[in-house]
């Protein structure tokens, strides 16, 4: 069955599709309990009345002709006649609406992550970092990995292995000039440093990045005739976007980057901007990615995420550089083991 989280009755999750329960009471499922219901189309026509919300659909009656009846409490529907088309709906399921509570929440109750196994600090720092109203709707058949990927690219942050085993919510942005670093590496600490090749679409830097917002969930070129010019538009394409550019990087560079959307479950163009010139801070700009190796007790010292300082005999690490961990490769028994820390 569908399940949907996050969204707004202003700001909802948009065109979702509905499963069938019922035949001969015209009973529809759209999420799987608690939600709010917005709008309910046909062939993205807004032709059913609302006859309101009812504790059970299956208990209700019908709604009659052109009519429907809807159940918060269930994420059902109930039809008061047969539909001639294709019947989606609008709405707002379970937790929400900022895209780090839904993530929270999908982790700990709908995939079941043990109690304390979820860094819930690093969901409250990054629902202050990243403030972004969000939501998606799921067939039910995805896995864990394919469910949480809207919500993660929506924050711009990865999920994380924390050094005390659990896990930990990080949105990777730029680094202020003024960050303080807590550790120096440096040849006296650090064993060696190389740099890493990042590649397309990250080298040479982008000049544009496109944030993909406000899903259409169910998508159709053939609406019915009274579906406004705007909204035809809308309905034909899964996502809206929202762009950052940078003209200066086409000329910059001989053949700037050109990286794909970027699919999130944001619902707000505010928002998607406010990702899009977070992509184009950090990554509009020339980077570099270094493999310090360090010894094993040094390396369990930093976390990802760690602002550090890179001092080195190599170019651009000469007179020192600000940096961030973005991963690691630590084996048991190991002498040493590696950053890599982006700069």
């Amino acid at each position: 069955f569908p399940i949907v989280r996050g969204g707004t009755a202003s700001a909802p999750v948009r065109n979702i599709p509905v499963v069938l329960v019922n035949a001969a009471s015209r009973i529809y499922r759209w999420t799987d309990g608690a939600s709010t219901l917005v709008q309910v189309y046909e062939d993205g026509a807004p032709v059913y009345t609302n006859a309101g919300n009812v504790a059970d659909v299956f208990g209700s009656g019908s709604p009659g002709a052109g009519a429907f009846y809807s159940s918060n409490a269930q994420g059902m529907i109930r039809l008061g006649s047969d539909p001639a088309g294709t019947i989606t709906v609008d709405g707002a399921g379970g937790s929400g609406p900022l895209v780090a509570t839904v993530l929270r929440d999908l982790i700990m109750t709908t995939l079941a992550l043990p109690t304390g196994y979820l860094d819930e600090a690093s969901v409250t720092s990054t629902a202050a970092t990243a403030p972004y109203t969000g939501g998606w709707a799921w067939t039910g058949q995805e896995s864990g990995r394919e469910a949480i990927k809207p919500l993660l690219a929506a924050l711009g942050a990865r999920l994380i292995a924390s050094r005390s085993g659990g896990l930990r919510l990080w949105p990777l942005r730029a680094l202020a000039s003024t960050a303080s670093p807590v550790a120096s590496l440096d040849p006296s600490t650090a064993v060696s440093m190389a740099a890493v090749p990042m590649g397309g679409p990250l080298t040479p830097p982008a000049a544009f990045w496109s944030v993909g917002y406000a899903r259409t969930h169910s998508t159709t070129t053939t609406p019915k005739p009274t579906v406004s010019a705007t909204e035809r538009e809308r309905l034909a394409k899964p996502y809206r976007t929202a762009v950052w550019s940078d003209a200066t990087n086409l000329t910059r560079y001989a053949q700037a980057s050109r990286p794909d959307m970027v699919a999130t479950a944001l619902l707000q163009q505010a928002d998607a901007q406010s990702l899009a010139n977070s992509l184009g801070a950090l990554w509009g700009v020339q980077r570099s990615l270094w493999q310090v190796t360090l010894p094993t007790a040094s390396a369990l010292l930093r976390e990802i995420g760690d602002v550090v300082t890179l001092q080195w005999p190599a170019d651009g690490l000469r007179t020192g550089a600000l940096g961030q961990v973005v991963g690691d490769s630590l084996r048991a028994g190991d002498p040493t083991a590696s950053l890599l820390v982006l700069v």
